[in-house]
């Protein structure tokens, strides 16, 4: 049996953050779950995770920029 979960951290092999994944339920119950990978797909839950992967991104170009800005004048 398969379960739909969306990945709350990235997983290799399996996907990115904010991915929707079908996954057996041992692999859901015995790995994502209980290292907080990933939970069960909701809609509210999709909402958070683009808002989160928003920030990442935001984040990431703050990053570029600093790193570009070195070595200062």
């Amino acid at each position: 049996m398969s379960v739909e979960m969306i990945l709350l951290e990235d997983v290799a092999g399996l996907g990115a953050i904010g991915d929707k994944v079908r996954v057996s339920d041992g692999y859901a119950r015995n790995f994502l779950l209980p290292r907080k990978l990933a939970q069960a797909a909701s809609t509210g839950l999709l909402r958070q995770i683009e808002a989160k992967k928003l920030l990442l991104q935001k984040e990431h170009e703050e990053r570029i920029e600093v790193a570009a800005a070195w070595p200062p004048k």
